[in-house]
Formats: C-alpha cells, structure tokens, sequence
C-alpha cells in the first residue's frame, strides 16, 4: 500500500467518528418495535406466510412508491430473525456507511478527473452530513431503509460512471444502481436524467460508437423502468390534487426550499427555507463558473447530477406534499434525499477552490471565503443534529408507554401513538395483525 494509500485510509477513519455516536444513539432510542407503516406490512408478512412469496407482494404499491428492493430486505429479515427489527435498523446504519464509502470514493474519482489532489477537507464535513441526527426519522426508523437505499444506490451509480475507465461492467453497474433506486423510492425515476451528464462526460475519452451505444442503451433502460414503474399505478385516493403545486406556486417552491435545507436548518422552517434558497442558487452559480473550464466538465458532471437530483426529489415530493403546508417540509425523512445536494456544494467548494488558483487579490480572497463557507456549514449541520437528537429522544420517550401496552396487552388506548387507528376497521385490523404476530411469535413478541 503507498503512502497516499495509506493517508487516505487513515484520515477516512479518522472522519468516521460520528459514526459510532449515531450507533449508539440509534441503539438506545431506535424503534424496535412496529411503528406507523410497518403496521400495514404485517399484512405482507401474513401474505407471505400464509401462501409464499409473490411478484404481487414485491410490486404492490405503498403511496407513491414501489418498494420492491426494500420489501426483499425486510422480508429476509422476517425469515431469518421472526422480524427483529432490530436487525433493519442494523441495515440502515449498514447503508449509511455504504453512502459514506461511496461519497468518498466519489471525491478521489472526481479529483483525480480535475487533475487535482484528493481534497481531504472535505471529508470531515461529507461525515458530519451523512452521519447528522437530522436525519433520525431515517435512522431509528426500520422502514425507512428505502430511503437510505435510494440514496446508497444513487451514490453507487455516479461512482461508477465517475470511474477512470469506463468499461461495460461499470456501465451495467449504474443501470443496475438506477433499478435499485427506482424500486426503492419513487425519487429514484429521477436518476436516469441526473445521470446524463456524467453519462456524457466520462474521465477518460470513450470511442463515440461505445458513448453513443451507451446513451442509446441509458435510454431504453430508463424507458423500461419508468414505463415499469407507471404499469397499473393509481395515485392514493387519500392524497392532495397534483393540480395544486401549480395552482399554488409559491407555496410550492418555498416547500422545495425547506426541503432542501432542513438538513443544515432543522431547528426552524424559515431558517431551512433561506438555506435551501441559498444552497440551490450557490450549486447553481458554482456549476456555471466551473463550467467555463471545459477541463473540470468530468469532475463537475456528477456533482451537477446529484444537485438536480436532489432538487427533482424535492419537486416530486412537493407536487404530491406541498398541500399540506411548508412545515410538512421538515419532516427529518426528507434530510438524507437533501444530503445530495449538499454533498455536491461541498465537492463544488473543493472544485471552486482548485480553479481559484492564483496570488492575486481576489483569487486568494476567494479561497478564504470558501474556506468560510466550509466552516458555517459544519457549524450548521453540528445544530441541526442537535435539534434531531433532541426529537429523538422526545419521540422515543413518548412511544416507550405505548410499546409497553403493546407488550403486555394492558389496555389500547396508547396504541394510537403507534398507528393512528381511528376508525372501527382499522382497529378491528390492529386487533388482528396484534393477535398475528403473538401467535407466531414475531416483532416484539418472540420468546
């Protein structure tokens, strides 16, 4: 291993230390017990028991989504532990690790197709970003392994099209990252187009017979999928009108905005709101300086894919969300989809820094501020998992009483704080699903 190497490795270990605190965190106040959505996937679980796995089981909808990936896992979990959901909390910080490794080898590819040196400074604040308690919903939340998924997935397929050399098994490789997005959140349709630059824009020079056969095949592919996708789909009757994000457009674009910035914000929604209008014009106007150098194209494009598919995820979400209000923006789920884009402001601030070069005035002026800009943003994210830590905790605290109902059987008037079971139908379906799980002993309930 050369030195180089071995540096690398080392400051990469150094940068996980916020790791272990979101272990232990998730540990001590993860839900290990079925919670909000996960009561509807009992009826998957009894499906699956009952009559064995179906195509219909993976594919079936659950709102928007298809989450066909997130199924097989959860599923595997149930046969193998009798549903410790311990083990898909266990995941999720698996796939968190997974975006850390992959944002990582992301910024040496993307260096190395700048021709500059591995900006290692950033890696303590990609760290802070993806480990943030602002994203606990994600987290301590078994069933949100999809989201994590999601974006593991996209993570994985710029990397591979990033890479030096790109050969066919890495291209399969990003179609393959493309599907498991796709069927794992329905902000994954998103990817194919974001993509596209770094499609286009390989590190090293592609024959243009292979780039066109390439883009041809990327089509289809993205063809195949969405029309997979949009197969026998029926929009949940519960949801707000599409019609409404443009019948209320300025609603629907502050909701974009606090979407993108509740991962630096968490603590109010206006703060979120001015940083996602700052994060999305700043990714904006670093993307066109940088590209004024044709040679840090290669290097740009798959920071510009992932600023677009960050902000696309926050559109999706909005044309079907900003109906109930900007507030709803700042659900702590939303974060890890955001982290996208701030994954590219920071690549976008390495990049800016290398093209700064220079003793003139403003040029090391200019290196100074983005030094500033790295700094407020470490700042931000360290308060807005402050605030994230300090709901999870309250959110766990409120939850033990109704875990312990759940548990012993004593009464269901908690039980709401579960799952809101408000009608008589749900809470005859509560009943059953409850008297599932103790009959074979799974969840909560094993001996």
């Amino acid at each position: 291993m050369d030195t180089s190497l071995r540096r690398g490795a080392a400051w990469a270990l150094a940068c996980l230390l916020p790791y272990p605190v979101l272990v232990a965190l998730v540990a001590r106040y993860g839900f290990a017990f079925p919670y909000w959505d996960q009561w509807e996937f009992i009826d998957t679980i009894r499906n699956v028991w009952a009559h064995g796995l179906s195509f219909s089981d993976l594919w079936a909808q659950h709102n928007e989504h298809r989450l066909v990936f997130p199924r097989l896992i959860m599923l595997a979990g149930v046969w193998a532990t009798d549903w410790d959901i311990r083990v898909e909390l266990g995941v999720n910080l698996l796939l968190g690790l997974a975006i850390y490794l992959f944002a990582l080898r992301l910024s040496v590819l993307a260096a190395r197709a700048a021709g500059m040196r591995t900006p290692y400074w950033t890696w303590p604040l990609l760290s802070l970003f993806i480990f943030s308690l602002a994203q606990w919903g994600n987290y301590a939340w078994g069933w949100q392994l999809q989201i994590l998924l999601n974006t593991a997935a996209v993570l994985a397929g710029f990397t591979a099209l990033t890479s030096a050399q790109r050969t066919w098994m890495r291209w399969c490789a990003a179609v393959l990252a493309g599907i498991v997005a796709t069927f794992s959140f329905s902000n994954g349709a998103a990817y194919w187009l974001a993509a596209i630059p770094s499609l286009l824009l390989p590190p090293s020079p592609l024959p243009k017979h292979t780039k066109t056969v390439q883009t041809a095949l990327w089509i289809a592919c993205a063809a195949a999928c969405l029309g997979a996708y949009a197969w026998q789909y029926e929009k949940p009757s519960y949801h707000p009108t599409l019609w409404y994000a443009l019948q209320h457009p300025a609603t629907f674009i502050e909701y974009i905005c606090v979407y993108l910035g509740g991962i630096t914000a968490y603590y109010r929604s206006w703060a979120a709101m001015a940083a996602g209008a700052v994060g999305i014009l700043f990714a904006l106007a670093a993307c066109c300086w940088l590209a004024r150098r044709r040679t840090l194209w290669p290097a740009l494009a798959p920071y510009a894919g992932l600023a677009l598919y960050a902000c696309a995820g926050a559109g999706i979400t909005g044309v079907g969300r900003s109906a109930y209000g900007v507030n709803q923006a700042m659900a702590s789920r939303y974060c890890t989809v955001a982290l996208l884009l701030w994954l590219a402001i920071i690549a976008l601030l390495a990049l800016m820094r290398h093209a700064a070069q220079g003793n003139e005035w403003p040029m090391r002026m200019m290196r100074r501020l983005l030094l500033a800009a790295a700094v407020v943003l470490a700042l931000s994210t360290l308060l807005a998992s402050r605030q994230g830590y300090y709901e999870l905790q309250e959110r766990a605290r409120h939850l033990a009483p109704a875990v312990r109902q759940l548990e012993t059987g004593e009464g269901t008037d908690l039980l709401t704080r579960l799952y809101p079971f408000t009608d008589t139908f749900n809470v005859q379906a509560r009943t059953e699903r409850i008297r599932f799980l103790r009959e074979r002993h799974l969840g909560i309930f094993q001996k």
